[in-house]
Parts: structure tokens; C-alpha cells; sequence
């Protein structure tokens, strides 16, 4: 077997958590069929987010808590469909009550639920922004440490 010669890693300091299971959501956003490397949502509303996506929990002044990471995570996955340009905005506030409905389904109460929403509709419109899609840096190395490239590729 012939030893390779270059090995290529990516840092995802900025992300906290990485799906370890395919997780699929039944969502009432229809009529649309898109995807990437790891979600896809189709037509029908559903959404399946792979193994491997990576997010950074909810955002702003809170801690993320069980009941607030399927709506993260999937209010993350559509943020990202609209920096990409495969959604458009207008989906913006159908997805931020989204974001709502799976934060109650998942055991947050009304009230904090509600703030939530009103946090997300208020302060979260850059997020969503086109064309604002980070870039992880994947680093080639030779073997030995010496560095060969960079490449810019998105989440």
C-alpha cells in the first residue's frame, strides 16, 4: 500500500455540535425541492438533514438546552438554503414560526417559545442574508508538515 502524501483536515471551531444521525422533519414548507452537501428538503415539506451537518446551537444571549436543539438545528439548515440563494426570503418568517412550533413541540413553554420568535424576527435577518455563507478552510499538508494549499468550501 502506498503511504499518502498530503493530508487534508478542516477546523470547525466555530461550529459546537455535529449530527451524528440522519434527522428528518416533516416541515409546512412546501414546493420547494433543494439541498447541499448535507440537508435536502423536498417538495413534500420534508426536510432530512445528514450526518456530518454541523450548527452552532441557538444564537444571542441563551444557552442552548434540549429543548431548543431539533429548532436550531433545523432553523439553522433553512438560514443556510437562504445564504446559499436556494430559498428566498420571503420564506424568512414561515421558517422563523417554524423555529416557534418545533421549539414547542420539543417542551419549551409558551412564553420563552414566544420570546424566541419575537428574538429571531427582530435580530436574526443577516443570518439569512444571501451570499453571507461561511467558509470552512480545508488545509492540505504534505506528510513530512510542509504546507501545501488552501481551498475555501462551504459548510
Amino acid at each position: 500500500m502506498m503511504a499518502s502524501t498530503t493530508l487534508s483536515y478542516r477546523p470547525i471551531g466555530r461550529w459546537k455540535y455535529r449530527l451524528e444521525e440522519v434527522h428528518t422533519v416533516q416541515t409546512r414548507i412546501l414546493g420547494h425541492c433543494v439541498g447541499n452537501d448535507y440537508a435536502w428538503l423536498y417538495s413534500s415539506g420534508e426536510l432530512i438533514v445528514g450526518i456530518g451537518y454541523r450548527w452552532d446551537g441557538a444564537s444571542g444571549l441563551t444557552i442552548d438546552t434540549p429543548n431548543t436543539m431539533v429548532a436550531s438545528l433545523v432553523h439553522d439548515v433553512f438560514y443556510q438554503f437562504m445564504r446559499q440563494r436556494k430559498l428566498g426570503q420571503e420564506l424568512r418568517k414561515p421558517v422563523d414560526k417554524l423555529f416557534r412550533r418545533l421549539l414547542r413541540t420539543n417542551g419549551m413553554g409558551w412564553f420563552r417559545a414566544w420570546y424566541w420568535y419575537r428574538a429571531v424576527r427582530r435580530f436574526a435577518a443577516f443570518a439569512a442574508r444571501p451570499g453571507t455563507e461561511p467558509t470552512d478552510e480545508v488545509i492540505a499538508i504534505a506528510v513530512g508538515g510542509t504546507r501545501r494549499g488552501k481551498t475555501k468550501e462551504a459548510r
